[in-house]
């Protein structure tokens, strides 16, 4: 709905019209929570909003610096200050999670392997993800002429594989365990990437970038399951 509704409105808008609509959305979902969430049933918990200052500081400055590096030059002062204060940012938050008796997040559950190991499968997978949805579309616009609707029909594929992977991955875990099922999605993703890599001749034909498309989809909801 994302891409194909983004596609339509810079068919027939301006760009910023997707970010208005994006926002629009938010606002009705956030005014949702709050009519319709209920509060935490524990009376003890308590908001950590050092620990969310940190957390926004460190992020935000890695994020500059990620999107600046290519335009300034990795070596350019703002990058390497922004990497800098970043780094000081993620060090100021772990510090604080450790010693506040009410932390946003409780660093010392990654000394679990099954939470740690499931944490990294994700982290991965999303990573791989999203320089999928950025690339691709761009991919297709720019060297294969499509126009932005068209680029986001051509991502359709992705719920024939999604689908039937989130389906049959519960099963899969019981049966083989969350290792298995979780390492199996993984090779599933690399190898559709692999096949999208003959794509930098612009004689194949598109049908190939939708069948990889659900491939890499069937691997995310293959390993999704059980890294969450």
């Amino acid at each position: 709905v994302g891409l194909v509704g983004a596609g339509l409105l810079l068919d027939h808008f301006w760009w910023g019209s997707v970010q208005l609509a994006t926002g629009i959305a938010a606002a009705v979902v956030a005014l949702c929570c709050f009519l319709a969430a209920q509060p935490s049933s524990n009376p003890e918990l308590r908001l950590d909003p050092w620990g969310a200052l940190w957390s926004l500081l460190g992020l935000a400055a890695v994020m500059f610096a990620v999107i600046q590096g290519p335009d300034s030059g990795w070596g350019s002062v703002e990058v390497v200050a922004s990497m800098l204060l970043g780094a000081a940012g993620v060090a100021a938050f772990a510090v604080h999670e450790l010693r506040t008796d009410a932390p946003m997040l409780d660093l010392r559950l990654f000394t679990s392997r099954t939470l740690s190991g499931g944490s990294g499968l994700v982290f991965v997978q999303f990573v791989a993800a999203y320089a999928f949805f950025v690339l691709s579309p761009q991919w297709l616009q720019y060297l294969r002429g499509q126009s932005p609707l068209e680029a986001a029909v051509w991502f359709l594929p992705f719920i024939l594989g999604v689908g039937p992977a989130s389906a049959i991955a519960p099963g899969s875990v019981k049966r083989l365990g969350p290792a298995v099922t979780g390492a199996a999605g993984m090779v599933v993703m690399a190898a559709a990437l692999l096949g999208m890599s003959r794509l930098g001749s612009l004689d194949e034909p598109l049908w190939w970038f939708g069948a990889a498309v659900a491939v890499f989809a069937f691997g995310f909801g293959l390993a999704a399951t059980p890294g969450t």
